[in-house]
């Protein structure tokens, strides 16, 4: 989970957050289901995915430039238990339907946010090049948090694990600082 810049709240968004949102809260509380965007959803994904240069927030795995079958636009907090937050730019995040499926509408405040001012990979995980897997830093007091953002965006599992492990052999094979290589260049299927 590399670092992501948050620019500024796209105009399109920003002008009509308020409005969007209290029209969503009027329709649940209507007792109507379902979330349609209301702005081009294809755009507000390609401006999020400039943010992450083209990658999942959560697992790094590559998104294409120009729409991919399988990337969502992540709500961090769930709309369905935080429906203020729908819209809200900071909320959102360009995410792979994989990462997307295993944290659904969970939700706790130990989630952490790769746009955080405070947030570096290195001060919250620590890599296992032997198993592949990222591993919370004990040392650090809340690592709680390393490890339930782990478990809730399943960054263990397989296919991850195996790509980080054959990134690693290749910046070893080529000689180079595996410590200076973001895992988001990784191709990940």
């Amino acid at each position: 989970m590399m670092k992501m810049r948050r620019d500024k709240s796209p105009s399109y968004l920003e002008d009509n957050r308020e409005k969007w949102t209290q029209d969503y809260i009027k329709k649940i509380a209507g007792g109507k289901k379902g979330f349609s965007w209301r702005c081009d959803s294809k755009q507000l994904m390609e401006d999020l995915k400039i943010q992450t240069y083209f990658h999942c927030a959560f697992c790094d795995r590559a998104l294409e430039p120009i729409g991919d079958s399988d990337e969502e636009i992540e709500h961090f907090k769930p709309k369905s238990k935080y429906p203020k937050s729908a819209y809200e730019w900071k909320n959102l995040y360009p995410i792979c339907s994989k990462c997307n499926k295993i944290k659904l509408h969970r939700f706790t405040d130990l989630l952490l946010r790769p746009d955080d001012e405070n947030y570096a990979f290195e001060k919250w995980f620590w890599y296992n090049p032997l198993s592949g897997e990222i591993e919370p830093k004990y040392e650090n007091l809340d690592f709680n948090r390393a490890d339930k953002t782990i478990e809730l965006y399943g960054l263990n599992r397989v296919a991850l694990k195996n790509r980080r492990r054959n990134h690693f052999h290749n910046s070893k094979k080529f000689n180079l600082d595996n410590n200076d290589l973001p895992f988001r260049f990784m191709k990940i299927d």
